[in-house]
């Protein structure tokens, strides 16, 4: 049990946290969304493709299979039953024997089970592979120094000139005969997304595996494999723009349009928890895997083991947004002070009506934050 002297230290420490938040210049906001797809091209691709394209998003850097998970041992069909294939038993039992055969038979040679994107539509699945390019010195961090005009050979060059690159252009060649078990839904085409540094010249490649060779011939000669650009994809007779991407409506239609990331995750999840801590006098206490199933349901999306853990330990618990409880053995996490600002201060900066907190003013929520801290404290028992 804490002393009283040091229990009087944490709550100043708590009160001077709470009294010295600066909303609009600590927390991050819209500026923050566009350095986050500026630097990370799979991300951005996402967001371009969902915001204007007709494509229907799926999943973002979906496993094929995992080891030693409890949850989605084979991630793509939790994400592509998620999406509204009726994928029936038969063909998931045989899926996920034939993705986790491939994962532990090839795990060291081709070193990745990983699809950037999966996109569909009424017609296609697309599995997608996103390379940033454009040439040395740009201002954001590109993957292929390739000029604008480059043709699908200069392009295949570049791919296979480094041995990490080849072997994924030949997984993804590959990719569409492990999931063959589902042509009969959707035909499976798999490509490689081309993501410019500016506005324009968004490329798409197809990548076709060589029908009369195998997995081990293709590995030995990479270059079998062959690009063939396509037109069919198209952005609505847009200008892409990364200043354009943030989408419109209420923080739930947001939430069921925008291609979920952890970042996004973690957002709806201090969302959530607030709300819920706003509803009631007591704290509110929800253990981790009843959260994901809430995650899961209203999001449709699926969280595996790892991202269970990434988005509640990496991107919440250690910046001090949400804390757990010690003592249950089913690690159980309430919403900390700094939480609620984070939560108060995403739904403020975007301006968006949300019922919980559209009356609630800077100076009440920390009134409402020092309670918190109050429940905290007799909750974990220090010093009570």
């Amino acid at each position: 049990m804490i002393s009283k002297e040091n229990m009087k230290v944490l709550l100043r420490k708590v009160d001077r946290l709470i009294d010295s938040v600066a909303f609009f210049d600590a927390l991050g906001g819209n500026n923050e969304l566009v350095r986050s797809l500026e630097h990370f091209a799979v991300r951005r691709a996402a967001w371009i493709l969902t915001k204007f394209t007709d494509l229907k998003f799926v999943g973002l850097e979906v496993m094929l299979a995992k080891s030693q998970e409890r949850f989605w041992p084979s991630p793509i069909i939790g994400y592509l039953s998620k999406s509204g294939l009726n994928i029936d038993i038969s063909s998931k039992e045989r899926l996920n024997y034939i993705l986790r055969a491939f994962y532990n038979r090839h795990k060291n040679t081709i070193a990745t089970n990983k699809i950037d994107l999966l996109y569909m539509d009424s017609r296609y699945l697309y599995l997608i592979e996103v390379k940033s390019y454009g040439l040395r010195g740009a201002e954001v961090p590109i993957e292929l120094n390739l000029k604008e005009n480059f043709s699908a050979d200069e392009l295949k060059t570049a791919l296979l000139s480094d041995s990490a690159r080849a072997k994924q252009l030949v997984f993804m060649a590959y990719a569409p005969r492990l999931l063959s078990d589902i042509s009969n839904l959707r035909q499976i085409r798999s490509l490689y997304y081309l993501l410019p540094v500016d506005a324009t010249n968004h490329r798409f490649f197809e990548v076709i595996f060589p029908e009369d060779l195998s997995l081990e011939d293709v590995l030995k000669s990479p270059d079998k494999v062959e690009l063939y650009e396509i037109n069919d994809i198209h952005f609505n007779g847009r200008r892409v723009s990364i200043e354009e991407l943030l989408f419109e409506g209420g923080f739930d239609e947001v939430f069921r349009k925008i291609p979920l990331c952890e970042g996004t995750r973690s957002i709806w999840i201090l969302v959530y928890m607030l709300r819920k801590q706003l509803e009631g006098e007591e704290i509110f206490l929800e253990t981790r895997n009843n959260l994901s199933s809430i995650i899961e349901e209203n999001l449709n999306t699926i969280l595996t083991s790892d991202m269970r853990r990434h988005d509640f330990e990496d991107q919440l618990e250690r910046r001090g947004y949400i804390g757990r409880i010690p003592w249950r053995r089913e690690v159980t996490y309430f919403i900390t002070p700094a939480g609620m600002f984070r939560a108060f201060f995403y739904l403020k900066k975007i301006n968006k009506s949300y019922e919980y907190i559209e009356e609630i003013t800077p100076k009440d929520l920390i009134d409402l934050a020092k309670n918190q801290a109050k429940r905290i404290i007799q909750t974990l028992k220090w010093g009570v």
